[in-house]
């Protein structure tokens, strides 16, 4: 490995000065809109964690980029781990970021008043934890133009979210009793990621800073408040009439994509050895905050 390289890697895993700032309390507020809706023109973003119906979402946005429709301009670039080891490579990882954030370069520049243009990240596009700043240059270079950035992402019950995500077991080459087994380690890596780290570092080295589980979630809270517009928990309509309300488009109805057909059997002690692992890895509070902030969670108490 190069020195520019190791330089690189370095420079990957240091702590950002956003993530050593100490804002108030993310929990206060959320984003609203930059002025009346709907917008006329800018970038619809979305951050897709797998198995949460992102695969159908990333579809109806496709559709508006149909020739025959919208037209609208789409990019995304995204690296897959599913049959090597490469993305456990750091320079694998941050390789698959590059491309991506040059691509979204040059997606965000030269809009039209009226244009609008969409784009998908995913699997190694990019790791908010460390570059959450990419979002905000990229929402600061769409302003600019007198246009929006609507950044979105789905999440999913955790616990539903990791008991789907054993349908890859055989195709990750693991079995029922390792799969789960990495959350018992704040830093290790395992083969899937919950909502709090898929969001947090992607699919990159899981937890570098050896970070507590109570900071992790003020982190993803506070990266959601920072940045994104459209937040949604297993909600697809909910999801599709917030994009629809701020840009402004013609309705097209949300497909249905990617969904598994076969069955999952669990006992009753692996359900609860899976809870009690995503508890101790923060995934529950953190759809508490979420569900309390941008659902109305619990709001009859008040």
């Amino acid at each position: 490995m190069t020195r520019r390289m190791m330089s690189t890697i370095r420079h990957f895993y240091q702590l950002s000065p956003l993530h050593r700032s100490t804002p108030t309390n993310p929990m206060k507020k959320k984003r609203k809109p930059a002025g009346p809706l709907p917008y006329k023109c800018g970038v619809v973003f979305f951050y897709h964690i797998p198995s949460t119906g992102g695969a159908s979402i990333n579809m109806w946005l496709k559709k508006y980029s149909s020739p025959k429709l919208y037209n609208f301009a789409y990019f995304q670039h995204w690296k897959s781990d599913f049959h090597s080891g490469q993305a456990r490579d750091v320079s694998h990882a941050l390789e698959s970021e590059k491309n991506f954030t040059l691509g979204m370069d040059k997606h965000v520049e030269g809009l039209e008043a009226d244009e609008w243009r969409l784009a998908h990240c995913h699997i190694n596009s990019m790791y908010l934890n460390e570059t959450e700043y990419l979002l905000q240059k990229w929402r600061s270079t769409v302003e600019s133009q007198g246009c929006h950035m609507i950044n979105t992402i789905m999440l999913r019950d955790p616990l539903s979210h990791a008991l789907s995500l054993h349908k890859v077991i055989k195709r990750k080459r693991s079995n029922i009793e390792e799969w789960a087994a990495f959350l018992k380690n704040p830093a290790e890596r395992g083969l899937w990621a919950t909502n709090l780290d898929f969001l947090l570092y992607n699919k990159a080295r899981r937890n570098p800073h050896n970070a507590k589980k109570e900071e992790k979630v003020r982190r993803a809270m506070e990266i959601l408040q920072r940045n994104f517009d459209v937040v949604t928990v297993g909600d697809h309509d909910k999801f599709m009439n917030s994009v629809l309300e701020m840009t402004g488009w013609n309705r097209i109805e949300m497909p249905h994509a990617n969904t598994f057909k076969g069955e999952l059997n669990f006992t009753k002690k692996q359900v609860e050895n899976l809870q009690k692992l995503l508890r101790g890895n923060g995934d529950l509070d953190f759809m508490d905050a979420v569900r309390v902030r941008y659902n109305g969670y619990l709001d009859y108490l008040e």
